[in-house]
């Protein structure tokens, strides 16, 4: 009997590092190890046929990573999840293993977090001053893309956007990038208007933010937020950023399956 699965995995710790080109090899080895007998392509080049949503930039973590792939002549005995773990590396978690029930063409949301550190302690104003900044109804930022840097307004692409100060107990240096300066008063020090509640030790310099950003037509990246972040009044640049995908959705938002 031929078919094909939908399997939901996480990538996190090193494999964050995995480029797309390992991952699928790795995630293929994976499938044929457990006993699968994967359906190959046809024509002069055969390969195993299977793919991945929204492929995940080098040094982002996600518990939402999603692909198929098609077998024939049945399936092995047991727990396939299980099977799948086992032959696994450190950091690649198989979660769920279902039928296919949309197309990734109808991925239209990505639910993300990170953890931004700066140099410095941050206005203790500043997560709500930003909060209501991504509720602006417009926010140009420029953006790379493969005919060079365009404008673009990010606003209306990212929704639900918060933040909050963080105590970087989950900055532990992987998946970290970008380079910045830290946040500055007029006269050089470190921004912390008088008057102003302080922030605990364990807080300063770090900003936690969720949002949900557009996953396709036009596709959002974690670091169009940061632009936006650093491009913000009073806002600055991180000197690491860590992001995790948490959850994919439909144009409708609800969970893509």
């Amino acid at each position: 009997m031929n078919g094909a699965l939908r399997l939901r995995f996480a990538k996190t710790g090193k494999a964050v590092y995995f480029s797309h080109l390992d991952l699928m090899a790795t995630l293929r080895r994976a499938i044929l190890r457990t006993g699968v007998r994967m359906r190959y392509s046809e024509g002069f080049n055969p390969h195993p046929i299977i793919s991945v949503a929204l492929p995940l930039p080098v040094g982002c973590a996600s518990i939402y990573e999603l692909v198929d792939f098609e077998y024939e002549d049945g399936l092995p005995e047991g727990d396939l999840r299980a099977l799948l773990n086992a032959a696994l590396p450190e950091g690649l978690k198989a979660l769920e293993v279902y039928a296919p029930q949309g197309k990734f063409r109808n991925i239209a949301w990505l639910d993300v977090e990170g953890e931004l550190r700066f140099q410095g302690d941050l206005r203790p104003g500043l997560p709500d001053a930003l909060t209501r900044y991504f509720r602006s109804e417009s926010i140009v930022i420029t953006k790379k893309t493969k005919s060079g840097n365009v404008e673009f307004d990010v606003a209306p692409y990212v929704i639900d956007a918060t933040f909050s100060l963080g105590s970087g107990e989950g900055l532990t240096g992987e998946g970290l990038t970008g380079e910045g300066s830290p946040v500055e008063g007029e006269d050089g020090s470190a921004a912390t208007p008088g008057g102003e509640p302080t922030i605990d030790e364990e807080k300063r310099g770090v900003l936690l933010v969720r949002a949900r950003i557009s996953a396709q037509n036009p596709t959002v990246s974690t670091g169009n937020i940061v632009t936006a972040i650093a491009s913000a009044p009073g806002g600055a640049q991180p000197v690491a950023a860590m992001f995790t995908r948490l959850q994919a959705r439909d144009g409708g938002m609800g969970v893509f399956r």
